[in-house]
């Protein structure tokens, strides 16, 4: 059984109606009104259920389905996004990403810190990771799948977690100074 999202835009904030299906997640991006996301319940990792994103006819534009939210209870820590990702017939980007946004970061881009992980056209469930810092200059935590073109992706189980500054972090950083009198 698969519904649609239905997902009201207004003052930058994005709030569902009545019949939305997956709350807390909205479609974005400059091509949000070619994507369509619905719960699938006959295709999922485990559970009862997954997130169903795809597009609606033919488009390059890129579209995501996506969370935002104040990361205050994060700032200064590491945190590890893992998101379990099926992908079918992809014909041009598709993605897992997540950032940190200043106040003064672009609404699109890599933020103050976040990954980018590029996926298969067509792959079964894998799941995968991002580690990075979240800085206290944040105002927004944001994290999502998206699609440029036809294609059709899942995304089920995903967690976001505090972990270790000794993690190692996604874009592989040096988590302390390395060779800081060039001895090395």
């Amino acid at each position: 059984m698969q519904k649609a999202l239905t997902v009201v835009m207004g003052l930058g904030l994005s709030a569902y109606a009545a019949n939305g299906v997956i709350p807390g997640w909205f479609v974005s991006g400059g091509g949000r009104a070619d994507y369509v996301a619905t719960k699938d319940t006959s295709v999922k990792k485990s559970g009862t259920s997954s997130a169903r994103f795809t597009t609606q006819g033919k488009t390059d534009k890129y579209g995501t389905l996506m969370q935002a939210f104040n990361p205050q209870r994060y700032a200064g820590k590491r945190v590890r996004l893992s998101a379990w990702v099926k992908t079918q017939g992809a014909t041009g980007r598709v993605d897992l990403w997540s950032r940190v946004q200043a106040a003064n970061s672009p609404g699109d881009g890599p933020g103050i810190a976040g990954s980018l992980t590029r996926l298969p056209e067509t792959s079964d469930w894998k799941r995968y990771e991002h580690v990075f810092d979240v800085s206290a200059d944040g105002v927004s935590l944001q994290y999502g799948v998206g699609l440029q073109g036809p294609g059709t992706l899942w995304l089920d189980n995903v967690k976001l977690e505090v972990v270790d500054k000794n993690t190692p972090l996604s874009d592989g950083s040096p988590t302390e100074p390395v060779n800081l009198d060039f001895e090395d």
